[in-house]
């Protein structure tokens, strides 16, 4: 199998359902920050909170091809203080 076709390969949410398996996590209570289109796509396929930071790679103006509310901050530092604030 290609590299590329992995599950573990974003925009797919290999990654995320392993370590639901391994972990037992609630991705329904799960967060995902991401820098990149593809991190965003992977969240909402592993139905995590997914939060897009401005700080990375990644254009805000990709975010339309993406369903559902995404929250978008400046930084990795803001999606933590947003994420502590949120389980409060």
């Amino acid at each position: 199998m290609s590299e590329d076709k992995c599950s573990c390969r974003k925009p797919k949410p290999g990654m995320m359902l392993a370590a639901q398996k391994k972990y037992n996590l609630d991705l329904s209570k799960s967060y995902l920050v991401g820098d990149a289109i593809s991190d965003i796509q992977a969240s909402v396929a592993a139905n995590t909170t997914p939060i897009f930071v401005l700080s990375g790679r990644g254009n805000p103006t990709d975010l339309s091809t993406v369903y559902g509310p995404i929250k978008v901050l400046d930084h990795i530092g803001d999606a933590a203080n947003y994420i502590c604030g949120d389980l409060r």
